[in-house]
């Protein structure tokens, strides 16, 4: 009987084992999954900061005096502050995941959200405010032909030329900020690249530092020296250890590309700061447009002819620039709510993978404690 029983307990520890491992890497693969879900919601996070500032600096575009900045000047100043609460996001310490989900229950599902849905519905957006921008741009021909025919002033004609520097100005630094921008995306991409192959490298190994793979060696060489076992699996464990060795080399990779991931992560926050700087500059043009705009403006009000065309025409311009601002804010509110869903499937994912881990370890600990048992009572009837 003690035979039978010595011979049942092996094999009884070797399918939970498959067992386990089948849990743990269902719990790496989700972990993988998780991490590249993290890193979708930050790159639609930066690509919604380009975006965003972009249609809100242009919505004032180059328009004559009245109220043709205006949405210029809400664009810039807001683009700043939303492109560093990006970036402390990005950087955020996560919440325990206890203090989110009793782990003990099931844990209710969460969809993924569709990043192509979402996407579809910010090109939507997208071509409306380009179509509105489009509308804007014909009035402000239209503004610029009737003050054309009040420069027999000469004091018209001169703010007409500051304005016309000033707009230059602000033209020369929205090209900044669109060359600094397609840097950022480059950048994206290379983060993306690398996040890629970070995932890949990953994905063949246990351990996160080589520090950590040379204590489950020491480990695994102390089982060895301590523990009688059959020729078979001794083999099997000089075969692990020699797999250990070797994902060092695994491991060396995935913080090479960490390093380079903070290279780029520093100079998107150089080039950010340069956005920054450009959106102050454009945010002081404005104010010096408004000034002179009612300069002109109380120039022309002693003025007949085109006057009550340019005004009918400012106030066109004027809804234009409402309609842009409302569609720029509805685009930013589905960013927002795209952001917030993603967030809570990412926490969700959390809990599943943190879930499956402390049932991987009771398990674990159940097996290791018959195996030892097993042991025990196999020396026992080696002495008898």
């Amino acid at each position: 009987m003690a035979d039978e029983e010595s011979s049942s307990t092996p094999a009884t520890a070797a399918a939970e084992e498959a067992e386990t491992t089948k849990v743990a890497g269902e719990a790496k693969a989700e972990d993988d999954g998780a991490a590249g879900a993290g890193d979708d919601a930050g790159a639609a996070a930066d690509a919604g900061a380009g975006d965003g500032a972009s249609g809100k600096e242009n919505a004032g575009g180059g328009g004559g005096g009245g109220g043709g900045s205006g949405g210029d000047k809400g664009g810039g100043d807001k683009k700043g502050g939303g492109s560093n609460r990006r970036g402390e996001q990005r950087e955020r310490d996560e919440t325990p995941i206890e203090e989110l989900y009793d782990l003990s229950q099931p844990i209710p599902h969460i969809p993924r959200p569709s990043k192509s849905d979402h996407e579809a519905e910010i090109n939507t957006i997208n071509t409306e405010i380009d179509a509105l921008k489009s509308e804007r741009d014909v009035l402000q021909t239209k503004v610029d032909a009737c003050m054309s025919s009040t420069k027999k002033n000469p004091a018209a004609e001169a703010e007409i030329t500051k304005l016309k520097t000033l707009r230059a100005a602000k033209s020369a630094l929205i090209g900044d900020k669109k060359t600094l921008r397609a840097r950022l995306e480059q950048l994206k991409k290379s983060a993306d690249r690398l996040q890629n192959e970070k995932k890949s490298a990953r994905s063949s190994v246990r351990h996160n530092t080589v520090e950590e793979i040379n204590a489950e060696i020491t480990k695994l060489h102390h089982r060895q020296e301590t523990t009688s076992m059959s020729l078979a699996d001794e083999k099997k464990l000089i075969k692990e250890i020699d797999t250990l060795e070797a994902s060092k080399k695994m491991v060396a990779e995935v913080k090479v590309k960490n390093d380079e991931l903070v290279t780029i992560k520093n100079e998107k926050g150089e080039i950010n700061a340069e956005l920054d700087v450009k959106s102050a500059e454009i945010a002081k043009i404005d104010a010096e447009i408004d000034i002179h705009t009612k300069i002109l403006d109380g120039i022309k009000s002693k003025e007949s002819g085109s006057r009550d065309q340019i005004t009918a025409l400012f106030a066109q311009k004027d809804e234009l620039r409402s309609q842009i601002t409302a569609k720029i804010g509805q685009r930013n509110a589905l960013r927002e709510q795209f952001r917030d869903d993603n967030n809570k499937w990412y926490n969700y994912q959390r809990a599943v993978r943190r879930q499956k881990q402390i049932k991987y370890e009771e398990e674990k600990a159940i097996r290791e404690a018959e195996r030892a048992e097993w042991i025990r009572k196999k020396e026992e009837e080696e002495l008898k």
